[in-house]
Formats: structure tokens, C-alpha cells, sequence
């Protein structure tokens, strides 16, 4: 059974959108509300200046940010709202 064309062209663009947002150059990651990374694009991996994502990882938070106040802003809006997003933070280099 052949494809149906509208299936064929969500997955296409499905792809193209995954490829973009895999190479996008700004530091993506998700954070538990306790500070523990669970998630990371590899841009942000590579903006730190770490090479193994699994380091990265095991990074808490507070351990990020550059200024400790930010950290304090992140984690206060994180119980407030569940949700931190579209927010620009000085982080800390390796």
C-alpha cells in the first residue's frame, strides 16, 4: 500500500523541522524545578565549552549560571509557573 501524499509530506517536513532545530545555534536545555538538567541541545553543550553532553548533564543549575541572581530569578519563576522559556541568561564556560 503506497503512502498517502499528505503523509509523506508532514513526515518530509517533520524532518526538515527536527534537522533545523538539531543545528540551531542558541543554547536549548530543560531543567527540573530541583535544578537537575534532563535535557540538552548539543549547542548548548558545545557554547559551554563542554564535549560530552553527559557531563553537561550531570551540571546542576546553580552551577550554571553566571551570576547567582540569575540562578535565584530562574528558580523562583520555575515555582511559580512550572515553566521558565524565552528567557536570556549569562552562563558560565567550562
Amino acid at each position: 500500500m503506497k503512502p498517502h501524499p499528505i503523509t509523506e509530506a508532514f513526515k518530509e517536513i517533520e524532518e526538515k523541522y527536527r534537522e533545523f532545530v538539531n543545528n540551531i545555534k542558541i543554547g536549548i536545555f530543560r531543567a527540573t524545578s530541583d535544578g537537575d538538567l534532563i535535557e540538552v541541545r548539543r549547542s548548548a553543550v558545545v557554547m559551554s565549552r563542554y564535549r560530552d553532553t553527559l557531563k553537561f548533564l550531570n551540571l546542576k543549575m546553580p552551577d550554571l549560571h553566571q551570576n547567582p541572581d540569575d540562578n535565584k530569578k530562574f528558580m523562583k519563576e520555575m515555582e511559580e509557573n512550572r515553566l521558565v522559556k524565552n528567557k536570556d541568561f549569562i552562563l558560565r564556560k567550562k
